[in-house]
């Protein structure tokens, strides 16, 4: 309850900040990194569901599990290419003009930390195809995650206000815990392999300063002994400033 009292606390603080500048409504025409003059603040959240399919007989494959949890970001612009990722982290415009955008973004929330490296290529007026590479890792002291992975994200701006996305990606996983020996038949505490990832996105325009964004994936993940289906949706509300 601490911790939540903390974010919210930082999240009327930044409300009451400097009004924001200009930043267009519609998603293809953003920058990578956010304005100098502009700051946002994400909050929502995210429902997962999990299921062992395709086990070999030392394995039961059980009902879906479902877990959910919140979702909390905060971003402001702080020179003309980088913005800030709370608490550490940037985003850095590298390259940019009217076809293309090179970009990096790394940050850290301690017990997770992600980096991106993204190409954002304009096709036309409503269309941006972006790929990118991806390393993200999760460490709760008795569990770690770590991927690596390639991925394509198609962008088309139906409307000024709507957009909407495809995304695909691929890659490796390695995954430790003591709690792993024995729910995959292994007698060791780690199991690595491939994983495939394909997602639907989408952002609405509410006003000058709302976004409502939503995502919904499903993860086919392969070990030796048996695969893990996952499925996430993920609803948010975006306020800039």
């Amino acid at each position: 309850m601490k911790l939540l009292s903390v974010l919210v606390s930082l999240i009327f603080i930044s409300c009451s900040t400097t009004p924001k500048g200009d930043y267009s409504r519609t998603k293809i025409e953003r920058p990578y990194s956010l304005p100098d003059d502009v700051a946002q603040t994400s909050f929502g959240i995210s429902t997962i569901s999990e299921k062992i399919t395709d086990a070999d007989e030392s394995i039961e494959e059980d009902d879906y599990d479902s877990y959910g949890s919140f979702l909390l970001y905060f971003e402001n612009g702080i020179g003309e290419d980088v913005s800030w990722v709370f608490p550490l982290g940037i985003k850095y415009s590298a390259y940019s003009d009217e076809k293309h955008t090179v970009g990096l973004t790394a940050f850290t929330l301690f017990l997770y930390n992600y980096a991106s490296l993204d190409y954002w290529y304009r096709v036309n007026k409503e269309m941006s195809l972006r790929p990118y590479y991806r390393h993200t890792s999760f460490d709760i002291g008795f569990t770690e995650d770590k991927r690596n992975f390639y991925g394509l994200e198609l962008l088309y701006q139906t409307t000024s206000n709507l957009a909407l996305g495809l995304d695909f990606s691929s890659g490796k996983y390695t995954t430790s815990s003591d709690l792993l020996e024995g729910f995959f038949g292994l007698s060791a505490s780690e199991v690595s392999g491939n994983f495939t990832r394909l997602g639907l996105i989408g952002l609405y325009s509410l006003s000058e300063k709302w976004d409502i964004e939503w995502k919904l994936y499903t993860q086919d993940q392969q070990a030796d002994n048996a695969d893990l289906e996952t499925s996430t949706a993920e609803l948010q509300f975006n306020y800039f400033y």
